[in-house]
């Protein structure tokens, strides 16, 4: 039998039979990382070799869209298979606000009890659910943790190390090693602002010192060249250290399921700038390289190695867990399973993928992308193909393509209903946490 033949008839076992014995499920997301800085995406560094050796035996989507380039909005999107127009969970990065008027540090978050987690389908699926999260803006004061009956929110001050991560992970799958399938969430932060981390960083792609003057906004004047390359250097170390990470929590996973009965999906949320577009951070812009992700699915006993190049969504990623362990795919949402494309061509031809950053939006469809500010009116149309760096405003080339994406990203946010409501007030002691990690009042 052809590999591609098998990977069909694994997939229908999966979807079809009527009891099938479904894979643990284990969701692994890394702040804050960028595609371009793994080495298995050609990064000058080797900063992911233990990741490089799942990519090889796995199927990667290497042009993952978030659907923001904030923590918040995004895991939202994750969970649930749709935009943040349609959760309400939004972030307004030149206000530092999630309502578009009221700072964060009055007002945070609130995942709506009206959404359906991902973890609340695997539940009424019969899995066991638990997540492990160390970015405070998930705690469960903002709804997170809905649908899990394990959460544990790692309040580690501003240094998080991915081996606290790794350790309650473990812990609670040791806890119970019954047959029932469980669903687990790790969220690192290794990647994370502040990228030196005292008593974790090791200094080993560091050559010259600099200053670390990260900032979620423009670049600071006094950002020297050595700076900027001082911080990619710790920043680079992040990457190797969750890497690292990542592989302690699969060695150690084995001893209560193998890989062969694991369904592992990792990917990260969005990325950080190093003044690509004149900033640093995220939470700013929808460019590329803060909304160009990756989606990694590794189950080899079941899906045979392939790497993708066709943009999918972050809304898509619960449909296809679900098809994949034979839950379902249907969705309220925008997202779609990506389980036909694992053996043919993808057929998108028509759709548009969407980013959000409260009125900042993006729509993108093959080649082309449009940015576009709904409080200005300012308008950028980019070519990807040639100009992956997003350095060419091509409207004026391509108006006919510019309006047609502004008209599908305008019928996209007028007929978006999302639950609304009111967020939460954010303690004293969370504001201090979200300052040392950069965000600003």
């Amino acid at each position: 039998m052809k590999r591609s033949a098998f990977v069909l008839v694994t997939l229908a076992s999966l979807a079809g039979c009527r009891k099938p014995e479904r894979p643990n499920v284990v969701l692994v997301v890394i702040d804050t990382l960028r595609r371009d800085h793994l080495s298995g995406f050609g990064h000058e560094r080797r900063t992911s070799p233990n990741l490089d050796r799942l990519i090889g035996d796995g199927v990667l989507f290497e042009n993952l869209v978030s659907s923001s380039s904030q923590t918040v909005p995004a895991v939202a999107s994750l969970l649930t298979g749709l935009y943040p127009s349609e959760t309400s969970l939004q972030y307004y990065g030149k206000k530092s606000s999630f309502d578009g008027e009221r700072p964060w540090s009055e007002v945070g978050p609130h995942f709506d009890s009206s959404l359906t987690s991902l973890a609340e389908r695997l539940a009424g699926a019969g899995y066991r659910t638990a997540a492990v999260v160390s970015n405070p803006w998930l705690k469960p004061e903002f709804g997170f943790d809905q649908g899990f009956e394990s959460y544990v929110s790692l309040d580690c001050g501003d240094e998080c190390d991915g081996k606290d991560v790794v350790r309650e992970g473990l812990s609670w799958v040791s806890k119970d090693t019954s047959r029932t399938p469980f669903f687990l969430y790790l969220h690192f932060m290794d990647v994370h602002n502040p990228y030196r981390k005292k008593g974790i960083t090791e200094r080993i792609f560091v050559e010259k010192r600099g200053i670390d003057r990260y900032r979620n906004g423009p670049v600071p004047p006094q950002l020297r060249p050595r700076d900027l390359e001082y911080m990619k250097a710790l920043y680079d170390e992040g990457v190797l250290r969750v890497d690292g990470n990542l592989e302690s929590f699969l060695e150690g996973l084995e001893r209560y399921s193998s890989r062969e009965r694991t369904l592992l999906v990792v990917l990260s949320d969005h990325g950080d700038e190093f003044a690509e577009h004149g900033g640093l951070g995220h939470g700013t812009t929808l460019y590329e390289e803060l909304v160009g992700s990756f989606l990694l699915f590794h189950y080899p006993a079941k899906l045979a190695p392939k790497r993708i190049s066709a943009a999918a969504s972050m809304i898509d990623v619960t449909p296809t867990i679900l098809e994949l362990i034979g839950v379902g795919s249907s969705n309220s949402g925008s997202g779609q399973s990506l389980v036909s494309w694992l053996d043919g061509e993808p057929d998108d031809s028509d759709r548009v993928l969407f980013s959000e950053l409260g009125s900042l939006k993006s729509a993108r469809k093959d080649d082309f992308k449009l940015v576009l500010d709904l409080d200005t009116g300012g308008k950028e149309l980019f070519a990807l193909a040639k100009d992956p760096a997003e350095k060419e405003n091509v409207w004026t080339a391509h108006p006919e393509i510019g309006q047609e994406l502004a008209r599908r990203l305008s019928r996209f946010v007028a007929s978006a209903r999302g639950p609304g409501g009111a967020g939460r007030p954010v303690e004293e002691k969370l504001r201090e946490r979200l300052r040392a990690l950069g965000y600003v009042e």
